[in-house]
């Protein structure tokens, strides 16, 4: 005979695992972290990828902030959207965003990516990367 478990425990229980795993869920970090990739050399004229992991499937996504970026007039920046990994099919996984890179003239940018949710007013996150156009 099944013996059931009194209901203020089965309530109790569940409430308790809403609370661990629901505020895991929201968003990647409480604090914003600011990161910077090791400086980029191009040739006026050649091309690279990037690529910054994030996870739309929580609402947010990398974009480039063009007013935050210095001299970014010496690289043609082209947003290649958002690409699962290879060989990670789970629903929910984290994907990549990338952007095509192209040496438009002499100088160095700086270009200033931030991660956020388009309804929220702070990213959590920043990157930064140098280029060098010679």
């Amino acid at each position: 005979m099944c013996v059931p478990f009194p209901r203020p425990f089965a309530i109790a229980t569940a409430l308790a695992a809403f609370l661990i795993i629901v505020p895991g869920c929201s968003r990647p970090a409480a604090a914003q972290s600011r990161t910077a990739s090791a400086p980029l050399t191009l040739a006026v004229g050649e091309t690279s990828t990037i690529s910054l992991e994030e996870n739309v499937t929580t609402g947010f996504a990398w974009r480039y902030d063009a007013a935050a970026s210095r001299d970014a007039a010496c690289v043609t920046l082209t947003d290649l959207g958002h690409a699962a990994r290879a060989g990670d099919p789970a629903i929910g996984a984290f994907g990549l965003r990338r952007w095509k890179l192209v040496g438009a003239g002499r100088g160095r940018a700086e270009l200033r990516f931030l991660y956020q949710r388009p309804w929220e007013q702070k990213p959590v996150r920043e990157h930064t990367i140098i280029v060098d156009v010679r």
